[in-house]
């Protein structure tokens, strides 16, 4: 998955929580 946290907060949240190692935590 190729969430941008920066584009949309709401899917970088997500992505934080469901894969920290992905996001850099």
């Amino acid at each position: 998955q190729a969430f941008v946290p920066i584009d949309t907060p709401i899917a970088g949240a997500r992505e934080i929580a469901l894969f920290p190692p992905v996001t850099g935590g």
